[in-house]
């Protein structure tokens, strides 16, 4: 279907800034994201004024008009509201939907379909009135559930006319990041310090991957600090490793600079960076007299086993085992990932007995293993959950 979007960005709020974009520009953002390409902004301000990004980059930038002009050779055209911030899953509907749909904040429209009666307006104001006839989408209806996120979340929209709507916007955005199920340091720990970076890169020319590069850098060159047994150099950087490790994924999504490439770096990088640390640690040992060549073995083993039976759960059934059921979501939270066992080397540290914390991780790793196979073989013959947990 050839749709023209058009994008009403005459209030102020429409070249405000939240998370390093102005709010019109994120909604450029979104729909070029979703290969829509014939975009127009109707505004007073300037295009330095509406866009921090150069999206003459992209194939085709939106077309910036100072007054409304009459379409033509379009079958749809959708006014979307510039000074509004949208649940990402909205502008996925304009993909999924076979008719377009109208959606309203605080009983003002924010997406109208204008098909029908783009022809006789003379104005973008003539679409904002009489709208009482009009069918407006209920976004609560929508399914909540976000498989990536692991979480249920309800559908928001809002149209900025204020400060504290603003505050509102950036909960919105916050919240469409941020994992639900997770391990219990990702969830209390790390997000005040990973949104605080986040934020401050968002207004620089800092990129996501330059983020996961520095990170990576700094989880293969613990390696040798490891080995040599430096416990408290290796517990500061890899406490920042971790929170870098979560930066550059939310910096990308708030940003709309997701990439396959950078994500698939970042999780091959954490499968096999932490099974480097764990052998370096058993070789310290092993230097030092103390024969741990079976615990270091069998740590390996029990490492990669358990990513092989999430993998092949997740391929089989087409969903992760992590929020599965409710008792694998309990389990999420504190199985042997590296956020977990961070704090069982940081308790031998704090212990003066970091052979102690090596023993603890070996063996929560190995039931961690034990607990997901057991898992996997009683569910792999039921039929999946309704829906799932958080």
């Amino acid at each position: 279907m050839n749709t023209l979007f058009l994008i009403d960005s005459r209030e102020k709020f429409a070249k405000e800034f939240l998370w390093g974009l102005t709010l019109t520009e994120r909604i450029v953002l979104s729909l070029q994201d979703r290969d829509f390409s014939e975009i127009q902004i109707i505004s007073d301000f300037s295009e330095k004024e509406l866009f921090f990004r150069d999206l003459h980059k992209k194939n085709k930038p939106p077309k910036i008009l100072n007054n409304f002009e009459v379409p033509k050779g379009f079958e749809k055209v959708i006014l979307i509201s510039g000074s509004s911030v949208f649940d990402f899953r909205v502008f996925d509907l304009f993909k999924n939907f076979e008719q377009p749909f109208n959606l309203k904040d605080k009983n003002t429209p924010v997406i109208l379909d204008i098909s029908e009666n783009i022809k006789s307006a003379s104005n973008l104001d003539d679409f904002y009135q009489d709208t009482n006839s009009i069918e407006f989408l209920e976004l609560p209806k929508q399914n909540t559930y976000i498989a990536k996120l692991r979480k249920h979340l309800e559908w928001r929209c809002v149209k900025i006319e204020s400060v504290e709507d603003l505050k509102i916007a950036d909960k919105i955005l916050k919240d469409s990041v941020q994992k639900g199920v997770n391990d219990w340091p990702a969830q209390i720990i790390h997000p005040p310090f990973e949104f605080a970076l986040a934020k401050l890169a968002s207004k620089t020319k800092i990129t996501p991957n330059q983020i996961t590069y520095v990170s990576i850098t700094i989880a293969f060159g613990l390696t040798p600090v490891v080995y040599f047994g430096e416990w408290a150099i290796f517990l500061i950087l890899s406490f920042i490793m971790g929170i870098l490790d979560g930066v550059d994924g939310k910096l990308a999504r708030l940003t709309h600079r997701t990439s396959k490439g950078g994500d698939l770096l970042d999780h091959v990088s954490d499968i096999v960076y932490l099974s480097f640390w764990y052998f370096a640690m058993g070789m310290y040992f092993i230097n030092q007299g103390i024969d741990v060549w079976v615990p270091t073995i069998v740590l390996q083993f029990a490492y990669y086993l358990d990513r092989i039976v999430l993998g092949l759960f997740s391929k089989k059934k087409g969903a992760e085992l992590h929020d599965y059921r409710q008792i694998d979501c309990w389990f999420r939270r504190i199985g042997a990932r590296r956020n977990p066992c961070y704090w069982l080397f940081m308790v031998g540290f704090l212990m003066n007995d970091f052979l102690f914390g090596f023993q603890m991780v070996v063996w929560w790793t190995v039931i961690t293993f034990a607990f997901h196979t057991f898992r996997a073989i009683q569910e792999i013959g039921k039929p999946a959950p309704t829906t799932f947990q958080t």
